[in-house]
Order: C-alpha cells, then sequence, then structure tokens
C-alpha cells in the first residue's frame, strides 16, 4: 500500500494529470475511469476470448482514487495506468483508452492501447497502426511525443482532441484529431 501512495504522489507532482490547466474548464476535461470502472473492464480481460487482447502484466491490482475527480490510478505489479471511456476518436461510439504512466528510464507516459466492447468481447483498434499509418508512414516513430498532457483527453465544441508534450515540462503543446483511422495534428 506504501508503495501505491508514493507512485500516486509521484504521478501527481510529476504529471500532474488531474488538474485543469491551460484555458480548459472541468466541463470540457474528460477525466480517467475510477475504480469500477476499470474493474469493470479489467473482469473483461479475465474471460479467455480476451485474454490476449490486450498485454497486461499478471499480478494483483491496487488503486488509488482520486475523489474530486470520481477518477482512479490502478497499478498492476510496478506498472500505472489511467484508462478512459468516451468517444474518443469521434466517431458516435464509446472506446476505452488505457494510458501508462512512469515507464522506463525517462519515466514516459502514453497510450497503451485503445478498445472498444462488443457482446463481452474486446477487440483492440490498434491505435499504435493508426499513428504509424497517419504520422510516420515510414515507420520512425522517434521523434513522437513522449508524455501525455495536462489536461490530456478535452472536449471542444463537442469534439474530442488528444494532447502530448515532448517534455514533462515543456510549455508546448501538441494536440490531435482522432476519427476512426486517422488521427492527425492540428492547432486548437
Amino acid at each position: 500500500m506504501k508503495f501505491a501512495i508514493v507512485a500516486f504522489l509521484n504521478i501527481l507532482i510529476s504529471m500532474n494529470v488531474f488538474a485543469a490547466k491551460e484555458t480548459f474548464s472541468k466541463s470540457e476535461i474528460i477525466f480517467p475511469l475510477g475504480k469500477k470502472g476499470i474493474v469493470k473492464f479489467l473482469d473483461l480481460l479475465k474471460d479467455p476470448i480476451n485474454q490476449k487482447v490486450i498485454d497486461l502484466q499478471n499480478g494483483p491490482v491496487s488503486f488509488q482514487e482520486i475523489p474530486q475527480e470520481d477518477s482512479a490510478v490502478f497499478f498492476i505489479g510496478p506498472d500505472s495506468y489511467l484508462l478512459y471511456l468516451n468517444e474518443l476518436n469521434n466517431d458516435g461510439k464509446k472506446e476505452y483508452l488505457l494510458t501508462y504512466l512512469h515507464s522506463g528510464s525517462g519515466d514516459y507516459s502514453g497510450i497503451k492501447g485503445a478498445y472498444t466492447i462488443n457482446s463481452g468481447k474486446v477487440t483492440s483498434l490498434n491505435f499504435d497502426k493508426i499513428i504509424v499509418k497517419n504520422l510516420f508512414p515510414n515507420g520512425d516513430m522517434s521523434r513522437f511525443h513522449l508524455y501525455l498532457a495536462n489536461p490530456f483527453v478535452v472536449r471542444v465544441d463537442g469534439k474530442i482532441y488528444l494532447r502530448f508534450q515532448d517534455q514533462r515540462s515543456a510549455k508546448n503543446i501538441f494536440t490531435y484529431f482522432w476519427h476512426e483511422s486517422e488521427f492527425k495534428k492540428i492547432d486548437l
């Protein structure tokens, strides 16, 4: 439990994921799911038809709830994640977006994957292939952003946008619009 609290504090201090900055009001920020939504999603992954869809390590799951946002960070072993559920690719249907926090020597954060659920079956949207096809047709992703921005998912004029940074403390925010299999950088 001590590890979870320390990790949670590190998340808040280093990424400040939950504090609304810039010009976004609380109503425009899409916050991660809380413990109940996360558990529901993770329970789906226990079904044999879904076990190979997402590569998460086995182990006990712990949570650090963020009551003011009705959200939670969840931990599996040393790894920490946030899970979003919304119309993330602007197609009229809800998708899950799994993000990782504090990975590797650079303490990176990013998107683990995007998923839909139909009749209890979890399907990957192959988000990594969408990124490569749209932004890096030559396959070189070495210059893609390494951190989730704050806030990460926002709604502006009814559309959802994902926001990234090259450096955790950078003032430059890179905003992307995702629609089905199209992912493009935009000026917001």
